[in-house]
């Protein structure tokens, strides 16, 4: 059996490092092994290969290649299981090191993810900076595989923001190169972007064709993972045509795919659909249960974002019920969680909503106040005036107040 001499500082070193290659080794034919397996055995081992990482990425150069690999390996399982906080930081040590070693096609990889993962924890502006190094890089290398999802991406961001016209032009030239790298996942993915585009402005033909063309190319990949994206778009679509049966049936399905694929987090998203489904059914007993299992599963992720639209929902399913007190309370919360995001378009619709259930409560003097701040925004931020429809329901609150001052 071979030993080691303890006094022995640079044998000692050498299999320290070694050891570090064989770990990284092991991780990598474990997660082949068990890429199939029950999500809860993967969250069990998260914590050892994420330290087998961060041996590795300390060791430098030498383990680089591994350690790229294993992080792009492992990565899906963290972000579906919500350790984006942190899986954040082990990718921030890792593209400096990628840099290091002038690895730049792993630069553009690795901002990418990063600027997804800043994304999801409503760190907005920070991943902007991470999605255009990623472009950067990609182009630098004539990497348009990178550049396409790296283009996607930011135009979701650009979608969520109110940003339509630069969303279009970035999810049309990722699906331009996905189109000619014959890039079926990304194409999906892309076209489920455009379809989220075409709800927030309200063209449901358009948006719908885009839910079906990603649902189609993932069914035909038999990605349930990516099924599940597209079936919950398909249900908010669904709740947005006031079409509630259609919309519990995929999302009914969405969370059967989320669950067997470990997507934590999506499931909160998921129960925000369907409470809003169940709220146009008028069974508001199963639309508060379903939201606040979505409130719970956000408040487990830290996530403000949804926290903030679960709270904008129950305000709307206590308004329903005539609850105006309580519909007010949440839906102050929800203003004061889009206004901490800088999120003016969902902050013009909270409005929308408080003024409304002032005015049905009788209290004008405030919904006056609500209309005021509303109209203030939208002369801010005219590019806005597009989203849900919102200057028709601002015109007919501010028509009913009229009228009641007559």
């Amino acid at each position: 059996m071979a030993s080691i001499c303890l006094t022995d500082h640079q044998r000692r070193t050498e299999f320290f490092h070694e050891t570090i290659l064989i770990n990284l080794t092991y991780w990598l034919e474990w997660l082949a092994e068990a890429k199939d397996t029950d999500p809860a055995i993967l969250n069990h081992e998260r914590n050892s290969i994420i330290r087998a990482i961060s041996y590795a990425l300390n060791y430098g150069e030498p383990a680089w290649p591994l350690t790229y690999q294993l992080i792009t390996t492992f990565s899906p399982y963290n972000e579906r299981g919500g350790q984006w906080e942190i899986w954040g930081k082990v990718i921030t040590q890792a593209i400096p090191l990628a840099e290091q070693v002038g690895d730049t096609s792993a630069l553009a990889d690795l901002s990418s993810l990063l600027a997804r993962l800043l994304f999801w924890q409503s760190q907005f502006q920070e991943s902007t900076i991470y999605y255009r190094q990623a472009i950067n890089a990609a182009r630098q290398i004539q990497n348009r595989g990178i550049e396409a999802r790296a283009c996607s991406n930011l135009g979701y961001f650009y979608i969520e923001y109110g940003y339509w016209h630069r969303a279009e032009v970035l999810c049309c030239h990722a699906l331009n190169l996905f189109k000619q790298l014959d890039n079926q996942h990304g194409q999906a993915h892309t076209e489920n972007h455009l379809g989220i585009l075409y709800i927030w402005q309200s063209q449901w033909r358009k948006a719908e064709h885009h839910f079906n063309q990603a649902c189609h190319i993932w069914q035909k990949m038999a990605d349930n993972n990516g099924l599940m994206y597209g079936l919950t778009n398909l249900g908010l679509l669904f709740v947005k045509t006031n079409q509630p049966e259609k919309a519990l049936f995929c999302l009914r399905e969405a969370l059967h795919w989320a669950q067997a694929t470990g997507e934590t987090y999506r499931i909160g998203n998921i129960y925000l659909n369907m409470g809003l489904a169940y709220k146009l059914q008028g069974n508001f007993k199963e639309a508060e249960i379903a939201t606040h299992q979505a409130e719970a599963i956000f408040q487990q992720h830290a996530n403000l974002s949804g926290l903030t639209h679960a709270q904008e929902n129950l305000g709307i399913i206590y308004e329903a019920q005539q609850s105006w007190s309580q519909a007010i309370s949440h839906l102050e919360r929800a203003l004061t969680g889009w206004r901490t995001l800088n999120k003016k378009q969902d902050e013009i619709q909270i409005l929308v909503h408080l003024a409304k259930c002032e005015l049905r409560r009788g209290d004008q003097r405030q919904a006056t106040i609500w209309v005021n701040e509303s109209q203030q925004l939208f002369n801010q931020f005219p590019h806005l005036r597009r989203k849900y429809h919102l200057p028709e329901q601002l015109e007919y609150v501010s028509r009913n107040l009229l009228e009641m001052a007559l």
